[in-house]
């Protein structure tokens, strides 16, 4: 055998597998080393699993709407089914879901930050005070079945806003965004920065919109301009493995934004937003996360009709200051296939608010002029506590899920419209309480990998607001009446 080896295979065989052995070892001694002592960085990852959700929710992500030319979030999730919005102006688009409207559809940010707009005329929904290159995704609940956000009437949309994340190594990121419209006449500039560590890590943005007035087919021109300046920063940090603690910061203001609809426009609008996260994972066997989270968010909003005819005889101009704060705590645990839910929230609401009106008379040559002071609220107060619980099991390839909460109101304000006739007294409670419970059932059972059947019972229960409560001497779009 071996001198049939060697006669029948040409020596330079063995000079070629000798050569290719020379050449590979650097690379296979590269890879071992690149194995033992790095760690390969994957930039996303996606996975995909069938829906855990028992009841309708539709999910925007910012892909899909980064590079659309949005003047108004409320504008744009009018594009969404079942959802639509009152139009005041060229901004301040008020939602409408399933024709739940006002205070009947929570609006929120980042799972549980609230704002209290301060027109009441809702000059300034919640969705006003935030700007579409900020938001990271959302997410639209319809029905009073996800009970962890607050007291849910008709539906909920939740607004994810973008927040610091740590990196597994010390990098920084930025974007810029330009973009013009010739409908609407305007335009918009907007510029993020973001980055940090596995440890401490940060964002930043910024950015300007101004919209002018446009004319529509019929050739009239439509007082609709408006400007818009924001800025955000927010600083995460590790204190310690599986404990995580973000704070953010947020400012958002309308100048000069016009509203045919209404008999008055938005002179200024100022917000400010501030929280605190914290999030602890893997604690124990049973618990699997606790969440803590703490907002403050108080709005400056000043109007007038300085821009309508009805100023020549009578100019008026109302300031409100309004202010939101809360926080609410939240544990997850699980034992085997059972899943729970528990936690407790708290918000305060505050509102106060003057109006000014001026009369011009001009009789005989002379002109005479009168101030009068009217409040719109004189510290108006509502405070809601809250205790909720869900539960989740799969039994017999059906998953079940239940949920409860209880709410706790109070409100007590400095004043109401009070009126005395023959001896009684209307209108002069100035303080309320309400007691409420919610709760949903859901069941879902997964037929084949694309298609289950779910279904869902829910009941919400909400309390009356500030404006329901203790608006006075201001039509408010509810019924025919002051």
């Amino acid at each position: 055998m071996k001198n049939v080896l060697k006669k029948d295979v040409p020596l330079y065989f063995y000079i070629k597998v000798a050569s290719a052995l020379i050449a590979c070892s650097p690379t296979v001694l590269t890879a071992q080393e690149t194995i033992n002592r790095d760690t390969l960085q994957l930039k996303e990852v996606e996975v995909y699993g069938k829906s855990v959700n028992f009841y309708p929710i539709q999910v925007i992500s910012a892909k899909t709407f980064e590079f659309e030319a949005i003047r108004d979030i409320g504008d744009f999730l009018r594009q969404e089914p079942n959802v639509s919005g009152i139009r005041k102006g060229g901004a301040g688009i008020d939602p409408v879901v399933r024709g739940f409207k006002y205070n009947q559809v929570t609006v929120l940010l980042n799972s549980g930050v609230k704002i209290e707009g301060g027109c009441p005329n809702r000059m300034d929904p919640v969705a006003s005070h935030v700007e579409s290159e900020n938001i990271e995704k959302m997410e639209i609940i319809k029905g009073p079945y996800l009970l962890k956000y607050g007291p849910v009437l008709g539906a909920l949309i939740n607004l994810e806003t973008t927040l610091p994340h740590p990196y597994a190594k010390p990098e920084i990121h930025g974007e810029v965004l330009y973009g013009f419209e010739t409908n609407w006449n305007g335009q918009r500039e907007h510029i993020a920065l973001d980055g940090g560590n596995d440890k401490v890590f940060f964002n930043a943005s910024g950015g300007f919109k101004g919209y002018g007035s446009y004319t529509g087919g019929n050739d009239i021109l439509y007082n609709t301009s408006f400007q818009k300046l924001y800025g955000t920063a927010g600083a995460g940090f590790i204190v310690k493995k599986n404990h995580q603690i973000i704070l953010s910061y947020a400012y958002d203001q309308g100048k000069n934004i016009l509203y045919p609809a209404l008999p008055m426009d938005a002179r200024i609008d100022q917000t400010h937003v501030g929280s605190f996260n914290y999030t602890g994972r893997n604690l124990g066997k049973i618990w699997q996360t606790v969440e803590f989270q703490g907002y403050f968010s108080p709005v400056h909003h000043v109007m007038d009709n300085l821009n309508r005819p009805t100023a020549k005889t009578m100019q008026a101009i109302t300031t409100v200051d309004a202010w939101n704060g809360g926080g609410k705590l939240t544990g997850n645990l699980q034992k085997g296939a059972h899943k729970f839910l528990v936690g407790f929230d708290f918000e305060h609401v505050y509102k106060d608010g003057d109006k000014q009106m001026t009369m011009k008379m001009i009789t005989g040559g002379d002109t005479f002029i009168s101030v009068k002071h009217a409040n719109v609220w004189l510290n108006a107060n509502v405070s809601n506590a809250g205790a909720y619980a869900e539960y989740k099991v799969p039994f017999k390839k059906l998953d079940f899920t239940t949920a409860l909460r209880l709410d706790y109101n109070q409100a007590t304000s400095g004043d109401t419209f009070r009126l005395v006739k023959n001896g009684i007294a209307y209108f002069d409670d100035l303080n309320s309480n309400y007691f409420n419970v919610s709760f949903s059932l859901g069941m879902k059972k997964q037929l084949v990998s694309w298609l289950y059947l779910s279904a869902s019972l829910g009941k919400g229960t909400r309390s009356p607001s500030v404006l329901e409560r203790f608006i006075k001497l201001m039509p408010v779009q509810y019924d025919s009446y002051d």
